[in-house]
């Protein structure tokens, strides 16, 4: 992959171990550049990116924002678990006291997305504003991704996505990369859910979905690019029962 910072390469190394231990000749090992939330990140506006990113952070300790993106990055506990030397019990009872202290659902995709974002964000400096109040993470503030530079890199990375797949890949994302709920709420069969991934993944240029850190980049990139129907599956083109067919 790309660079990455220093306190990711423990995370690195456990995702480089996974994925030699899943690869065979159809799943072969290829380089690849590190989409994830970073590349956003650099695009967003310092002011309110870096003082809404510094008040959300603020009540966590430096141990608890590397355990949160160790855990963002890799999307799983037992791999956080192995790149921490630490056991998923204990990883468990450190992301509730994270979520509490954050007084906010870590199992929300929308919020977990953000936190990528935020642990993302420079450092501000020591004369930024910080805000002041309760910091919601289920929503960004306005500033921050409704910026033409935000658009535009969200409008490039989803280009040539087809509707259909794009509310299936939202639902899909909001499942936390769970195909039977998504395809329960888009009332079609599993196999047509994972047949959509596919063929998303190719559309996107051949983005592995199963990577934790691209899926938060994708959520954020339908956020900004939201409709007004906000990618609902009810907008879903069908006829007849769970039969779908093309616009």
């Amino acid at each position: 992959a790309g660079p990455l910072p220093l306190d990711e390469v423990t995370a690195a190394y456990a995702d480089a171990a996974v994925a030699r231990y899943s690869a065979s000749p159809a799943r072969r090992i290829v380089p690849a550049t590190a989409v994830g939330a970073s590349g956003l990140a650099q695009l967003l506006p310092a002011t309110p990116y870096t003082s809404w990113a510094a008040a959300v952070l603020k009540p966590l300790t430096p141990d608890h924002r590397h355990l949160l993106t160790v855990w963002l990055r890799t999307g799983s506990i037992p791999c956080t678990a192995t790149a921490l030397g630490i056991s998923a019990g204990t990883v468990r009872a450190r992301l509730r006291e994270a979520g509490r202290l954050l007084r906010t659902d870590l199992a929300d995709a929308g919020v977990r997305a953000h936190l990528l974002l935020a642990l993302r964000a420079p450092a501000a400096g020591p004369d930024a504003p910080v805000r002041a109040g309760r910091v919601s993470l289920r929503v960004l503030p306005y500033g921050i991704l409704d910026t033409e530079a935000a658009r535009t890199w969200a409008a490039g990375l989803l280009d040539g996505l087809d509707a259909h797949l794009r509310i299936a890949l939202a639902c899909w994302l909001r499942h936390h990369a769970k195909t039977a709920p998504a395809a329960a709420e888009l009332h079609v069969h599993r196999t047509t859910l994972t047949l959509w991934l596919a063929q998303a993944a190719e559309q996107l240029g051949g983005l592995h979905l199963d990577d934790a850190t691209t899926r938060a980049e994708l959520h954020l990139a339908l956020e900004a690019t939201a409709p007004d129907h906000g990618d609902d599956p009810g907008q879903l083109p069908r006829r007849g029962g769970r039969t779908y067919r093309q616009p």
